[in-house]
């Protein structure tokens, strides 16, 4: 089965290409202009130079947040015009599920934190399983890292990733275990790992219902709600 993953949640996107949950190619977007204004354009070149036409792809996995407002949306609304169009199955993936799933096992317990703005994250806590791989055992919505990170290191000796590392690895300190910088950003591969896994034990989403995560509304959004 022919799989294109969609990852615009991290400040530079990428697409992955598979074939039977095998990856093909992964195809890094431009760092100097935001997804939502190359996306179409590289998605067409990276189809082009794969040798693939739109209706080739036959599912569709795309990265639903959390992540950056606009890079959700986009993401999201490709993917959905995509499978609309070539009658493509499709399946959405949590960004922080795709950090974890490019980790080696031997970085466990891990914590993988995004950027929530307005000095706080969301965050998940995994371990690895050997037959399982990564397994969430905790998750966390709008806090501070300087008020859950200390409270979860009195029960675990964890590792650190995410893309939330960016704006808050001076702020942390250096008390923490911090994976490698280039495990810190969701990518298509792991977007398109995932989403084959789910699609293996026959899960789908539904083209009109699936929606972004979002923990809080957008700056515009609050500003435009009735007071």
């Amino acid at each position: 089965m022919k799989t294109l993953a969609i990852e615009t949640t991290a400040p530079v996107g990428s697409l992955a290409f598979f074939d039977d949950g095998q990856v093909l190619r992964h195809w890094t977007l431009p760092e100097d202009r935001r997804s939502a204004a190359t996306l179409a354009a590289e998605l067409q070149r990276a189809l082009q130079a794969i040798g693939w036409r739109p209706n080739d792809v036959e599912l569709v996995a795309v990265s639903l947040g959390p992540g950056s407002f606009t890079g959700v949306r986009i993401g999201l609304v490709t993917a959905k015009v995509f499978a609309y169009a070539t009658g493509a199955q499709l399946i959405g993936v949590d960004s922080l599920d795709a950090v974890a799933e490019n980790i080696p096992g031997t970085y466990s317990p891990l914590v993988v934190l995004a950027d929530a703005q307005r000095g706080e994250i969301t965050a998940k806590l995994y371990v690895w399983e050997p037959t399982a791989g990564w397994l969430i055992t905790k998750q966390s919505g709008l806090v501070t890292p300087q008020d859950w990170l200390p409270h979860l290191a009195l029960e675990h000796q964890f590792w650190l990733a995410g893309p939330g590392l960016y704006r808050f690895k001076e702020s942390i300190g250096d008390q923490y275990r911090m994976v490698p910088e280039a495990f810190w950003s969701p990518t298509a591969v792991g977007v398109g790992k995932l989403a084959w896994k789910r699609f293996l034990a026959g899960q789908t989403d539904d083209i009109w219902t699936l929606a972004p995560i979002y923990y809080r509304a957008s700056y515009a959004e609050e500003k435009r709600a009735p007071r």
